[in-house]
């Protein structure tokens, strides 16, 4: 024991590094007798319960377990209680005959002072995807590479079911894949986990008490099975998330920011939302058609295919090299470049492969051979506006069934508009005047142009792109949006308000709105239209679901909001820096069986979740050591041992954790454990040695020596 006193247990949230800790110490204690100290609770063993920062000075001869240590070890933080304690095991720690055991995250975050002078470091793994069995890497140094491991050994493990404390799999969560915006729900990232960065590269948005909003690195991405009860919480702006019972939402109470289980809160209690979303910025100049359409059957139904204009004397002087990449040299090969050459067209996967260089300026058209389309195209403002008032009264289908045209149905003057930047493009289209006759149609414009149908199409299905343009840019998008389903009879007052059918489109607005600094709220509901009528088809007794997005602002000029600070009313808000407090309105508690995730985020531990909620990370509240003053000076540790902290009333079993039903008998009612506590640590070294001894008698278990340091 002479030659080691520092042993760094590094790893991600869920690989079991307060486990390995919780394991190193009752072995030394086990096999050697040594004195157990820890900054958080054990149960069956005995040990010093450290409170305060200070009161490791009476820490002697044994063993300390430090959780979650580099909070008061990080270089970064200036506290002199703290300091003092990096001092305290640089200097006093052999003479004091102690063996340190401390946890991180990130190796990064712990003070350098500390790294220099660690004798071991670990790294735990999880084995298997669920597993049950933790397998520990030890290494020589604070230095992880080959020449520094020393051996490895295994322990089963048992995680509690209140540990799945994580977001159902339906509920959308925010990400950076390779600085791409994703919002989708977060069970795609285990499904689609070959399409996205490892987990440890994904930039999660995330709140900094020091900085507000802010994107960091996420740590690990947490997935685990669970049975238990599952609450959906519902904001005063209509705004819910959907989490199990242990998981912590970020709350307000009395002026202080807190993180409380969802299962504790009740109707009334305020939860902390972000006012301002700050994605990682993207200016676009120019798209290319080709990038966002592919050789493919659209929609899994309609055969499509990018065709490219070619000079037939160009085809010609390439024909041994193009009939190779149509099909090998076989007969069918040969018809198809006879039909390709009589046409004047190549298929663009042909195309690029054969003419690299000149990919990037040329004229596209589909297999119907519709007017061709620039695969360059310009990003300005009409474009931009075209895109908005597309998602709010355009469809790709347009009328009678047709699969290859676009339709806007709207107003008079917005389809002047339209058709004076449709022009541009050089397409065919038909104006549609309104019908004489009462409630049939709107006015209409149909484009014919199959390529354009779809480049609409895949550009607002993935709506995150967008979120990321510069506010200069995207007011466009979202006065396009408004013009075509807001509100602008002034019923409301200075109120954005704006009225879909479509999801997806209320949740972009919503998160559009707070890239300005603007809190949307969003409301659903149905009605009974007796005749609804939609590109000439009549539906009678028809259950319309519509839903609604609205904000106070103080200037409704949506193309001022760039240059505006601060542009929405309101009236007695709780504000914390970005976030701001709403109020609970309604909460749905059910049971759930399957499969949850969680992101872990180094430092904030806070990541957006549901309809934009801040979402704590996964895990209960550890106890942490206080910073004490020095003014006041520090008791003694209290020597305790303690079973468990409850019983159930059923079938006996003893709970470590704040569970709400028993593991074993499913029951619902225990009864709490005290703890017992001893004067001196001989008395309560012969008292869990016997209960020890006892319990691996009575299951068989051997001793190893695997883990005694």
């Amino acid at each position: 024991m002479k030659n080691i006193t520092l042993f760094l247990v590094v790893g991600e949230m869920g690989a079991g590094k307060t486990l390995t800790q919780t394991q190193l110490g009752f072995k030394n204690w086990w096999s050697r007798k040594m004195k157990l100290y820890s900054n958080y609770h054990l149960y069956k063993l005995p040990y010093y319960y450290l409170e305060t920062i200070k009161q490791i000075d009476f820490c002697r001869d044994g063993v300390v377990l430090l959780d979650e240590f580099w909070k008061i070890c990080d270089a970064r933080l200036s506290r002199k209680a703290s300091n003092r304690v990096v001092a305290d095991i640089l200097a006093r720690s052999r003479k004091r005959q102690l063996i340190y055991i401390f946890t991180a995250q990130v190796l990064d975050s712990v003070d350098k002072r500390i790294k220099k002078v660690t004798d071991f470091s670990s790294y735990p793994l999880e084995i298997g995807q669920f597993g049950n069995t933790t397998k520990v890497l030890i290494f020589r140094t604070a230095v992880f590479k080959n020449s520094n491991f020393m051996k490895q050994f295994y322990f089963d493990r048992w995680i509690p079911q209140s540990c799945y404390n994580s977001i159902l799999p339906d509920q959308n969560v925010f990400f950076f894949n390779d600085d791409n915006l994703h919002i989708e729900p977060v069970e795609n990232i285990k499904k689609n986990a070959d399409n996205f960065c490892p987990y440890d590269h994904m930039k999660i948005p995330t709140f900094d008490k020091k900085i507000g909003m802010t994107n960091k690195l996420a740590s690990a991405f947490i997935g685990h099975q669970v049975k238990k009860d599952c609450y959906e919480i519902e904001t005063q702006y209509g705004r819910k998330i959907k989490t199990t019972g242990d998981h912590s939402l970020i709350s307000l109470y009395r002026g202080r920011v807190f993180h409380k289980p969802v299962r504790k809160m009740k109707i009334g209690d305020y939860l902390l939302i972000p006012k301002r979303f700050t994605p990682i910025e993207k200016d676009i100049d120019y798209i290319h058609i080709t990038d966002w359409v592919n050789d493919a059957k659209y929609n899994g139904k309609y055969k499509f295919e990018l065709l490219v204009p070619t000079q037939k004397e160009l085809i010609e002087e390439n024909k041994d090299r193009i009939r190779n990449e149509l099909k090998d040299g076989s007969k069918r090969a040969y018809k198809m470049l006879h039909l390709y050459k009589k046409k004047g067209y190549l298929p663009y996967s042909t195309y690029k492969k054969i003419f690299p260089k000149r990919k990037q300026e040329i004229r596209l058209t589909s297999r119907y051979l519709d007017k061709t389309l620039k695969n360059k195209i310009k990003i300005n403002n009409d474009f931009l506006w075209l895109l908005g008032f597309y998602m709010a009264e355009g469809c790709s289908g347009g009328m009678n069934g047709a699969k290859n045209s676009i339709a806007f149905c709207s107003e008079e003057r917005l389809l002047d508009k339209t058709e004076r930047i449709i022009k541009k493009f050089g397409v065919h289209y038909t104006r549609i005047r309104a019908s004489e006759k009462k409630n049939t149609h709107a006015p209409i414009i149909s484009i014919s142009n199959r390529l354009l149908s779809i480049l609409f199409h895949s550009l607002t299905h993935k709506k995150e792109w967008m979120l990321q343009l510069p506010l200069s840019k995207l007011k466009w998008i979202l006065y396009g949006l408004w013009e075509g389903d807001g509100y602008h009879n002034g019923k409301f007052g200075n109120r954005f308000t704006l009225v879909a059918n479509d999801e997806s489109i209320l949740n972009f607005t919503m998160y559009a709105l707070s890239r300005f600094g603007i809190v949307a709220g969003k409301k659903k509901y149905s009605y009974l239209a007796k005749i609804h009528r939609r590109f000439g088809k009549e539906y009678k007794n028809k259950i319309v679901n519509q839903g609604r997005i609205y904000a106070s602002v103080k200037d409704m000029n949506i193309l001022n909001w760039d240059k505006i600070e601060d542009n929405q009313k309101m009236i007695d808000v709780k504000r914390i820096k970005d976030l701001i407090a709403v109020k609970i309105r309604n909460i749905k508690k059910f049971d759930y069986e399957g499969y949850a995730y969680d992101f872990s985020v180094p430092d904030t531990h806070n990541f957006l979740a549901g309809d934009m909620i801040l979402a704590h990370n996964s895990y209960e509240e550890i106890d942490t050591i206080d910073d004490t003053s020095d003014e006041n000076p520090a008791q003694p540790p209290k020597l305790m041992w303690q079973e468990g902290t409850s019983r159930c009333n059923k079938c006996k079993f003893v709970m470590t954790q704040t569970d709400r039903e028993c593991p074993q008998c499913q029951g619902t009612e225990f009864t709490p454990i005290e703890p017992m506590f001893f004067n001196d640590w001989d008395t309560a070294d012969a008292f869990a040695t016997t209960y020890w001894e006892k319990l691996l008698s009575k299951e068989g278990i051997t001793d190893t020596e695997d883990g005694v340091i």
